[in-house]
């Protein structure tokens, strides 16, 4: 074999080589035939020989020629769709991709609704849809979306303004509304440090209780376990062994039971609390009786020391009480 031949065959071979890896590339079938269908643009946004065709996200075809027509007014690029596509009259053609990146490809949705008529053949034209790229929806819509975005930040601070002026007219009521709240909170507080001690009992009895049990579950299972060669001498072990089981969960219960008293009576205390019909839930409610209550406590404070530097007036004055 002369060495031309071995050329030509190496050139054949690399052409042939090189045509099924650009299919491959471009996601072709790579021994598929193809038909030939023409979307007109009004702007191709940077579509290429060899960009993709997707129909719903998939590809399915390439374009193979892209050319000016009507004196560069529209542009028709030639789509090589694969035999076996189908595509519905009515669908939406446009582009995708970002232009600026050279990523650009031809995008085809099918329509929402059933299509009207046979799908696309060979040789039919469709108008496409006149979409930009995102950089040019971006750039077109900067100046309406810097305008609104100042507007917004102006009714912020306008609002901002109405709050910061309702707070400082609003002044003494806050006040007096943090001091109820803090009036709450002693008083919770108070109550679940006199129930702590006995919730802790209850608590500790239970955690008594439950590894009594666990021992005498370990103790059971290990008299079972030995049952089958010594079970005459211990079946009074297994015996007392399952009533101190029984008298744990009798304790158990008995905690638990002493445990949702408990519960219920800090349910009935915080529901006292709160009651408008109490006199803690009035003292909650009514801020001027806690200042009352605080003013008859100083009075009586002055009573009481009045008494102790001069104990000799309250004296006579009781004797003037027998005499009358």
């Amino acid at each position: 074999m002369s060495n031309e031949l071995k050329v030509g065959i190496a050139v054949l071979g690399a052409a042939i080589a090189l045509f099924f890896g650009i299919r491959f590339l471009q996601g072709l079938p790579l021994l598929a035939s193809s038909y030939e269908v023409v979307a007109v643009f009004d702007d191709a946004q940077g579509l290429l020989a060899g960009s993709g065709v997707r129909l719903s996200g998939v590809n399915v075809g390439t374009v193979r020629r892209v050319e000016l027509a009507d004196g560069g007014r529209h542009v028709y690029v030639t789509l090589a769709l694969n035999n076996g596509t189908t595509i519905p009259r009515g669908s939406r053609i446009g582009t995708g991709g970002f232009a600026a990146l050279g990523d650009v490809s031809v995008s085809i949705s099918p329509p929402s609704g059933a299509s009207v008529g046979r799908p696309l053949a060979e040789g039919d034209t469709i108008r496409a849809a006149g979409d930009g790229d995102l950089f040019s929806l971006l750039t077109d819509r900067a100046g309406p979306l810097a305008a609104r975005t100042d507007t917004l930040l102006i009714a912020a601070v306008g609002a901002l303004q109405g709050v910061e002026t309702l707070i400082n007219e609003s002044g003494d009521d806050f006040d007096a509304a943090m001091a109820q709240l803090r009036f709450i909170t002693t008083a919770t507080t108070q109550m679940l440090l006199a129930e702590r001690e006995r919730i802790g009992t209850i608590t500790a009895s239970f955690q008594r209780a439950a590894e009594s049990a666990e021992r005498a579950a370990a103790n059971a299972e290990f008299l079972t376990a030995d049952f089958a060669q010594r079970s005459p001498l211990l079946a009074d072990s297994l015996t007392a062994t399952i009533a101190g089981l029984n008298r744990t969960m009798a304790q158990i219960e008995t905690s638990l039971a002493g445990l949702d008293d408990v519960t219920v009576q800090l349910d009935s205390t915080l529901a006292l609390a709160t009651s408008p019909e109490s006199s803690l839930g009035l003292l909650l409610n009514d801020p001027s009786l806690y200042y009352n209550a605080n003013a008859a406590a100083a009075s009586l404070e002055q009573l009481l020391t009045a008494f102790e530097n001069d104990p000799e007036r309250f004296l006579r004055e009781m004797r003037l009480v027998d005499i009358f």
